[in-house]
């Protein structure tokens, strides 16, 4: 269940920090994807290691069961063997814990707006004309407007254009 719980945060951090090809990608995304990368591939590599060495337990066990005589001590054997799986278990936990802590403490940290820069006008003026492209035929364009004496929202509303050939 943890790692399940790993994997859907993973899945989740890596969409939310993805940016679309079509945008370049500031430092502070860079890094930040990076960091969760490592730490999923530290977590993946810890969590194939106690598998395997789970399995191979569990091969040794099946084995020593199998044979028709079961040596004096076999059940000695078994019970380390179990134990051996336990102990790898409860490391498995661990590793998870500790990787869910790790992306939990990840900050991510933006760029200043100083950093950044500023759309030119008639970019503006593009956006307020025909939208935001998505796609060679498709662009939304939103409209709001807020309220300043009340602070609330007048209205918001978003338009689609599609850009339709042979019509």
């Amino acid at each position: 269940m943890k790692a399940m719980r790993l994997i859907c945060l993973t899945l989740i951090v890596l969409a939310v920090g993805g940016v679309n090809s079509a945008f370049a990608e500031s430092g502070a995304v860079a890094i930040y994807k990076q960091q969760v990368t490592k730490i999923v591939d530290t977590w993946s590599q810890t969590m194939t290691r106690f598998n395997d060495e789970i399995v191979k337990d569990n091969a040794a066990i099946e084995s020593l069961k199998a044979q028709n005589p079961l040596p004096a001590d076999a059940d000695k054997k078994i019970a380390a063997l179990r134990a051996d799986i336990a102990s790898a278990k409860s490391s498995m936990d661990l590793a998870t814990r500790t990787a869910e802590v790790d992306l939990g403490t990840l900050e991510f940290k933006p760029a200043h707006k100083d950093e950044g820069l500023p759309l030119p006008q008639f970019v503006k003026e593009i956006i307020a004309a025909k939208g935001i492209p998505l796609t060679k035929t498709i662009s939304i364009a939103p409209a709001a407007s807020w309220n300043w004496k009340t602070n609330t929202l007048g209205s918001l509303a978003v338009r689609f254009n599609f850009k339709l050939k042979n019509f």
